[in-house]
């Protein structure tokens, strides 16, 4: 359990005690730089009246058309990096290509969150060390 008390499961029933959310930006210079858009859907989740959980799709886009590869994710300031490719089903986005993952949360009450979701990579031109962010809202 985090100090949030929040449990994300993907959609293979892996849980991992993790902090929600996120939106995208990134860095770079000279030729045109890779940009992951990180969105969620939806963006703001309220409980699950049956099971008590909330779903969520984090969904990465790239948006400038350069592949982006995927070498670091955390999400509520915990290291998933490990965990993209399962969790994506790969680690290499390509030009204006789109990757997603439905997500479960458990979140001790009272939830009133918002999640913070990191990802880091490098793009097909060789900039590397890019940064891309965005979040989910956990509500009652």
């Amino acid at each position: 359990t985090t100090a949030f008390g929040l449990q994300v499961t993907n959609v293979d029933g892996q849980a991992s005690n993790i902090y929600t959310g996120l939106t995208a930006q990134a860095g770079g210079g000279g030729s045109t730089t890779g940009n992951v858009q990180v969105t969620f859907t939806p963006n703001s989740v309220s409980r699950d009246s049956g099971d008590g959980k909330f779903y969520y799709s984090v969904n990465l886009r790239e948006t400038n058309g350069v592949g982006v590869t995927l070498v670091g994710m955390s999400a509520g300031g915990t290291d998933y990096s490990s965990n993209i490719s399962s969790w994506f089903g790969s680690n290499h986005l390509a030009a204006n290509g789109q990757l997603s993952v439905n997500m479960n949360t458990t979140c001790n009450s009272p939830c009133n969150y918002t999640y913070p979701w990191v990802f880091t990579g490098n793009d097909d031109h060789g900039h590397s060390g890019l940064t891309w962010s965005g979040s989910v809202f956990l509500g009652q």
